[in-house]
């Protein structure tokens, strides 16, 4: 079982998830791939952008240093500080999963609230 639950968490590594910069951009609408690039700094909001960050040393540092936290001992301490529910595993997925539990239905919900203002304004006209 630890065997099986170790390779489920290699699959899911963050790292492996954020060098993936090309199909996340191709897996965006226009809108959203702008509202990424407004992230990143100026002279660099473009695709090209993107990608150079993705690849940076320092990102990629970063993504493999969280993916020891999270498949460790101190997956729980990580997720509490930032507010998510611990569910009693842990690894990349279970905090992915964690981060689309809390926000996944809020975003859900303002996207169906701006369509229902969008539609009562239309009616109104």
């Amino acid at each position: 079982m630890a065997v099986e639950q170790m390779r489920q968490m290699q699959a899911t590594s963050i790292t492996n998830i954020v060098s993936q910069g090309q199909l996340i951009l191709d897996s965006l609408e226009e809108e959203d791939r702008k509202k990424l690039f407004e992230f990143l700094p100026k002279g660099q909001q473009d695709a090209k952008g993107f990608e150079a960050a993705i690849n940076s040393p320092q990102l990629q540092q970063g993504a493999s240093r969280l993916t020891r936290v999270l498949n460790s001992a101190q997956y729980g301490n990580l997720v509490t500080s930032f507010g998510l529910r611990n569910t009693g595993e842990m690894g990349s997925k279970a905090f992915i999963d964690a981060i689309k539990a809390k926000f996944g239905k809020k975003a859900e919900e303002k996207s169906s609230d701006s369509k229902k203002d969008e539609e009562s304004k239309m009616e109104t006209e």
